[in-house]
């Protein structure tokens, strides 16, 4: 499975097509200006147009879950394209939003366990690439994707987050177990440190700037530092 965010301008038909994968990887948003439509794959692109005017809806929806659920974002002017949707915009602004098999295929349920399902996933998703990385925190999902990876006989290299500026020894289990499983599979390790305290104010800006809208996630940080890492050694999505 390919990540995907696109646009496609019909030039004799006056449409633009606006499309997005199916678990929503990449994103992309739009908004209507004075009836011209513009769209990005970063809602920062929108400022530098107008001010942002706060969604009151997401803000109740933001306290009451953490995070926001698309199609809503922080500006009630500005949309994000559901997962698996392809919008239609004529000249005259109307709206038509399809949901088609190719881009939101149907999911069987309890066809599958979980083990399975994560294997599925796993074969679909590293279909073309040369470079395999894993984010390995030696838990349950993550140890089944490495074992699918000895299976299919791909040298992959795996990633742990340390905290080695903490005086709690639980926030470093993980790297002990995963450490020990890419060793037992053969995988090539490496340990990524975690911002010290004094860069966590940093960090933190960082990782909200990426994300651009509200996120509740107490990972968020190590997440960022891991992949940001992960990114720099050319590995790809």
């Amino acid at each position: 499975f390919r990540s995907f965010a696109f646009a496609y301008y019909r030039r004799y038909e006056k449409q633009v097509w606006l499309g997005r994968d199916y678990l929503g990887k990449k994103p992309l948003y739009w908004t209507n200006l004075n009836g011209t439509l513009f769209w990005s794959s970063s809602r920062e692109s929108f400022s530098s147009l107008r001010k942002t005017s706060i969604n009151s809806k997401s803000i109740f929806q933001f306290l009451s879950l953490g995070y926001l659920i698309d199609p809503v974002t922080m500006d009630i002017k500005t949309e994000s394209l559901m997962p698996g949707t392809l919008a239609i915009f004529d000249y005259r602004f109307k709206v038509e939003r399809i949901e088609t098999a190719s881009i939101n295929p149907v999911v069987e349920k309890n066809k599958l366990g979980l083990r399975k399902l994560i294997e599925s996933a796993t074969e679909s998703r590293i279909e073309g690439h040369e470079k395999i990385a894993l984010s390995l925190s030696g838990g349950v999902d993550s140890s089944i994707i490495a074992l699918q990876l000895r299976k299919y006989g791909i040298s992959a290299k795996a990633f742990t987050s340390i905290w080695k500026d903490s005086d709690k020894e639980r926030y470093n289990i993980d790297v002990k177990i995963a450490s020990q499983i890419a060793k037992k599979l053969g995988l090539s390790f490496q340990e990524i440190e975690m911002p010290s305290p004094d860069e966590i104010p940093s960090s933190l800006d960082q990782f909200l700037v990426a994300m651009e809208e509200p996120n509740g996630n107490p990972t968020g940080i190590s997440l960022y530092a891991l992949y940001s890492e992960i990114s720099q050694q050319d590995f790809r999505l």
